[in-house]
């Protein structure tokens, strides 16, 4: 009995095509008009030139103490209110599950304290 070697045959590959080469349009860029600054003098009035109250700045955009007051308080505020609202059997890590169960109501009068001082932060410097 005679055993025949299997015949393998070899794929045959197709000719490779080169692909396309996509070039991008090269746009002309306009020139921008050139736009002239005008600078003007400051302003000085006579009651903002001794101003050194911590809580009434300035200018607005200057800042000062109260407007960092006002701005960490309500973030602070807004951190611990968002932490009380979250119910603690849909905590994923265990515990800050038993943390959140244990303080959502001293969470939620803090937060409310600060934005209760924020808004009497906003009542003394006058508002925004």
């Amino acid at each position: 009995m005679h055993v025949q070697k299997p015949v393998v045959k070899k794929p045959v590959r197709k000719p490779v095509k080169p692909k396309k080469v996509h070039r991008k349009k090269v746009v002309a860029k306009k020139p921008q008009p050139v736009v002239p600054t005008i600078t003007t003098p400051p302003q000085v009035s006579g009651a903002s030139i001794g101003s050194s109250n911590p809580l009434h700045p300035k200018s607005p955009a200057s800042g000062g103490l109260a407007s960092i007051f006002i701005v960490i308080a309500l973030s602070f505020a807004i951190a611990s209110l968002s932490i009380a609202v979250i119910p603690a059997n849909r905590v994923p890590w265990r515990p800050v599950a038993v943390f959140v169960s244990d303080r959502q109501l001293d969470l939620t009068l803090a937060g409310f304290a600060l934005l209760v001082a924020t808004a009497f932060a906003l009542i003394l410097t006058g508002g925004p």
